[in-house]
This record gives structure tokens, sequence and C-alpha cells, in this order.
């Protein structure tokens, strides 16, 4: 598992045939640590984002906000800070992310389930890191090599042995979530 931004910015600057470098938090002199520094809160984010991994999982109780929305939804709720994407609500009522909101028809407290902005490196996956490692290489190989090929190669990679296997991994460990049925589904089962 990587240890701080610097390795796993080294990590990608290896796959893109580069020098390793002294530091990117704050940014060395070299042109690498540069790119890595101006990219990596972005693609970590992104990463982030793009499954539910178990690391970067939070709860939370809001509050309503104090601003009643004009329609659709009977209630609006600000989003935690640190939020990056919703997962979920304690409510089967219907909701939706708008900005730095949710609108749902739920009542008060809405207790929610939802990806935050984990930067504490030790705590990531070490098939995250892996994952982020190669998205943040694919971000910065155009910069830093000018070589379409290696960029090919690069996404090849990824999609074919990184992410199905990072993914898995990550959603093996837990319960299954409980599917929603109806009568059809259950007619069905």
């Amino acid at each position: 598992m990587a240890a701080s931004k610097t390795e796993i910015g080294n990590h990608a600057l290896r796959l893109l045939g580069a020098q390793r470098v002294a530091n990117i938090d704050p940014a060395d002199a070299s042109k690498g640590a540069r790119a890595m520094a101006f990219s990596y809160d972005q693609v970590r984010k992104e990463c982030l984002r793009e499954t539910d991994w178990n690391f970067a999982e939070a709860e939370a109780s809001l509050a309503k906000d104090g601003t009643d929305p004009t329609w659709i939804f009977a209630n609006r709720y600000l989003l935690p800070v640190d939020c990056l994407s919703v997962r979920g609500i304690n409510s089967r009522s219907k909701w939706r992310v708008t900005g730095r909101y949710i609108y749902t028809d739920a009542g008060d407290p809405l207790e929610i389930l939802y990806t935050y902005d984990n930067q504490n490196v030790p705590e990531f996956d070490a098939l995250f890191v892996k994952y982020f490692y190669h998205q943040l290489a694919l971000a910065n190989v155009e910069e830093m090599t000018q070589s379409g090929t290696k960029q090919d190669r690069l996404r090849d990679r990824l999609t074919r042995d990184i992410v199905d296997l990072a993914w898995w991994a990550d959603g093996a460990e837990g319960t299954p979530d409980d599917v929603d049925t109806d009568t059809w589904l259950d007619a069905r089962l």
C-alpha cells in the first residue's frame, strides 16, 4: 500500500517511463512532479466517485435546510462538505442530488450513506491505489510522453486487468445490498 502522494505519483511516472521525483506535495521543480501535483486531487476525486469504495464510506444525519424547494420535492438537505457522491438515503422516498443539496420528500432527519473525499493515503485500499495511479498516469500521458501508443496501452491495461479486479474485490467485502422487490419481481422468483 502507498504511504504518500509522492509514492502514488512515482508509480504513475514509472508507468510513463519517467524518472521518479522527490516530492509532489509540494511539487519539486521537475516536470513529472508538477504534472502529478496538478492532476492528483482531481483524478483521486474522480476515482473515488466511480465506485463505492469501502474505505471512503461515511454516514451522516442531516437536518432540513431552511429553504423549502419550490416544487417536486418537499424537503432540501445540505450535503456534508466532504461528500463526493450519495450512495443512498434511509427512506424509500424518491430523492435527487442537485448541486450541494439532496431533494426528497423524506422527513427530518435524513440519514445518508455517502462517499467522502478521503485524502488519507494510508487508508486507501491497495487495489484502489493501483487503479488510481493508472488513472493518474493516463491523465498525464500526453503531457509527459506525447505518445498515443503509450496512452492506448495504458487504457487497455487499465480496463483489462485492473478495473474489474479492484471493483470486485472491494464489493466482496460485506453483506450484499438488498434488492427492492415488487409483486412482478416476487412472482418471477
